[in-house]
């Protein structure tokens, strides 16, 4: 098992695995500016959410294939050993929602992490968060937070949660303006 800084020969990221207190983790392989994507996603498409998927649009979960070896789960999905932050230093965007933007400069040997809650819509096993920056909340998905919590994370999200948020602001806008109406037919005529 090589787990090392470096990034593997012939790998097309700039990340490496590494245990870090008895767990595999992503990390830095090198310097990373913000802005820059820091890997690229690959796997293959499920429908559903897995305890291991990255979701990357409606109804789509990048999952490693099977049968893919130790050596190949490390060069060409590193991700998947991508944890949770609430306060991340990356974000899913890009093209289909297949690359790891680098939120800020992250130097060199330095854990890659994204928020979960503004990635996921429904996590298929919910985990209380241990990142060490928030009180260790249950982490579901974003289908389960508060509307506020949701639009504080409005800078991460990427296009198939921002497409559910814009529906559910369409929704209760409209659902406001439904009980406006039915509100103004049940006042007595001004004069």
């Amino acid at each position: 098992m090589n787990l090392s800084m470096q990034p593997r020969e012939g790998s097309r990221t700039s990340v490496a695995v590494l245990a870090v207190h008895g767990e595999l983790r992503a990390l830095a392989a090198e310097d990373i500016a913000a802005g820059d994507v820091a890997l690229e996603l690959e796997g293959i498409l499920v429908p559903e959410p897995t305890r291991y998927s990255v979701q990357v649009g409606e109804g789509q979960h990048l999952e490693v294939p099977a049968g893919v070896t130790w050596e190949q789960l490390l060069a060409r999905y590193p991700w998947r050993y991508l944890n949770h932050a609430c306060n991340p230093n990356t974000r899913v965007a890009g093209p289909a929602g297949r690359s790891l933007i680098a939120l800020v400069d992250i130097p060199r040997g330095s854990e890659l992490r994204f928020d979960y809650e503004a990635n996921e819509l429904e996590l298929a096993e919910p985990f209380p968060c241990r990142c060490g920056d928030c009180d260790g909340h249950l982490v579901r998905g974003f289908a389960h937070l508060e509307p506020e919590q949701q639009l504080r994370r409005l800078p991460l999200l990427p296009e198939h949660l921002l497409r559910r948020l814009d529906r559910g602001g369409q929704q209760a806008n409209m659902e406001a303006d439904r009980s406006d109406a039915t509100a103004d037919e049940h006042q007595p005529p001004t004069r």
